[in-house]
């Protein structure tokens, strides 16, 4: 029984051996995408190398992560095989949380930890303005980022693009029909989103739009 066992292990062995001597073993497909889809072709282009490589051997992960490092909208990427001949790459790409525009550099787009990891060029995407550019790969400042988010809270009641611009701690929001929005970044009013919806919903009631609504306050301030 072990010599039979021993000789199955034997020809088990030596036929890999001969799979892998005649490329069975390597890498014939690269399968790139990402939570959108199919990678774009720069991306598949990076680890097109391996192509053709032995896909029994240790991936040159840090390498690969090196080579990705030059596109700052890559979150997280993975790599595992697929055999006998495929490699997958998986590819997280970040999400944007809103742009900041300034004149110099135009619009760019931030994701939701305040790092800047493209340009735009026409986003639908909330919008602040400011003065001092920041370039890619950069993170944004702190105050920066409250403000974002708070548009992008904005932005998910209003039917059309929303631009906002920072002051200190006060952000000014302009939202459609021409009203203005005033907060404290630093001292948000709890539920002050509740009572932002509460007014607009009231004002299309009553008819009656306001021109400024001030949250800055735990009582709402609203001029008509």
């Amino acid at each position: 029984m072990k010599k039979y066992l021993a000789l199955t292990a034997i020809l088990i062995v030596t036929g890999l051996v001969l799979a892998a001597h005649q490329g069975y073993f390597r890498i014939k497909t690269i399968d790139c995408f990402t939570q959108f889809g199919p990678c774009p072709a720069d991306f598949q282009q990076v680890v097109a190398f391996l192509f053709d490589q032995p896909i029994y051997r240790p991936l040159p992960r840090s390498l690969i992560h090196s080579k990705f490092q030059s596109f700052p909208a890559i979150s997280s990427l993975s790599l595992y095989r697929r055999l006998p001949h495929t490699l997958v790459v998986s590819i997280q790409l970040r999400r944007p949380l809103g742009t900041l525009s300034s004149e110099v550099l135009g619009a760019s787009v931030v994701d939701d930890q305040g790092l800047v990891f493209d340009t735009a060029s026409d986003s639908v995407l909330p919008e602040l303005i400011v003065s001092d550019p920041v370039q890619v790969g950069q993170f944004i400042h702190p105050d920066q980022l409250t403000a974002m988010q708070v548009l992008s809270q904005v932005a998910a009641i209003s039917p059309a693009k929303i631009s906002g611009v920072l002051t200190d701690s006060v952000l000014t929001i302009r939202i459609p029909s021409d009203i203005m929005l005033l907060l404290d970044i630093k001292r948000l009013p709890p539920g002050w989103d509740a009572s932002l919806q509460a007014i607009l919903a009231r004002s299309k009631i009553n008819g009656k739009i306001p021109h400024k609504i001030d949250l800055r306050y735990a009582n709402p301030i609203v001029t008509f």
